[in-house]
């Protein structure tokens, strides 16, 4: 968790704190179909999805995280 370097496909490596919190989340629907939503990563392992023509946010937690979320 936290913001990491990373390496792009498009625009190679960045450094440490050379950090974006936009990004795109694949979301799996409850009929198993799939959609992919901007969202803003919180730092924390958790997304930020708004819901569209609504002040909502639903924060969800990223599955290469779940693991921590557990305890």
């Amino acid at each position: 968790m936290g913001y990491f370097s990373y390496c792009c496909n498009s625009c190679g490596d960045h450094e440490q704190f050379d950090c974006a919190s936009n990004c795109i989340v694949k979301v799996t629907l409850t009929d198993s179909s799939n959609i992919f939503v901007k969202a803003t990563y919180n730092g924390g392992g958790y997304v930020n999805i708004p819901v569209k023509d609504t002040a909502d946010i639903h924060s969800i937690p990223l599955v290469q995280f779940s693991d921590f979320f557990d305890a």
